[in-house]
């Protein structure tokens, strides 16, 4: 008797040990992967500030030729990175048609892309 209560002691005490490794182990790293992700947003988001800090006093002097060939330069960026990648989803294949699409009727957009297609 007194083994079969340490058995089942010792069962439990595993069973218990076995369930917090188990269970915290991919709470930590969810964590650390949602962190990872609000970190590479809050880099995205200061990006397009910076964009937009930029844009706005060129657009407001009224050269929205100056305008218009700056905010051009994220849209090439973006087009030479994620354009010609294999697997890529349908937000992108979107996303890039919209981009070729503006390059037919806006030369600016359509330098851009040129120019950065160039740089691979």
């Amino acid at each position: 008797m007194k083994i079969f209560a340490t058995l089942t002691v010792g069962v439990a005490i595993g069973v218990a040990i076995g369930w917090y490794v188990g269970h915290t182990r991919p709470m930590n790293a969810a964590n650390r992967d949602a962190r990872r992700y609000l970190t590479t947003m809050e880099v995205d988001d200061s990006t397009a500030a910076i964009f937009a800090l930029r844009a706005i006093p060129i657009v407001e002097s009224g050269d929205t030729k100056k305008a218009v060939t700056w905010l051009a330069k994220p849209i090439g960026s973006y087009y030479r990175v994620y354009a010609s990648r294999a697997g890529t989803n349908e937000d992108r294949l979107t996303l890039c048609a919209k981009i070729e699409q503006l390059a037919t009727t806006n030369a600016a957009v359509a330098a851009e892309i040129q120019k950065r297609l160039g740089e691979k």
